[in-house]
């Protein structure tokens, strides 16, 4: 807690836009972030494909 308000002291904190201006570069924000959300969409698409598939190949092993 000590440490927290220490950080406060030195800079004030951060606005909500830039959060994560070290870790990401700073020259299009939203941009990168629509590509954040498009790739999670894509992994999630992913995700219910190969578990449909698993469904179904856990299904044909059983009948067989």
């Amino acid at each position: 807690t000590n440490h927290l308000t220490f950080r406060h002291r030195l800079r004030p904190p951060t606005p909500a836009t830039d959060t994560d201006y070290q870790h990401r570069p700073a020259q299009m924000p939203t941009q990168s972030a629509e590509v954040l959300r498009r790739d999670a969409t894509r992994r999630e698409q992913r995700s219910r494909a190969n578990t449909s598939i698993h469904h179904l190949t856990s299904r044909h092993q059983y009948r067989c």
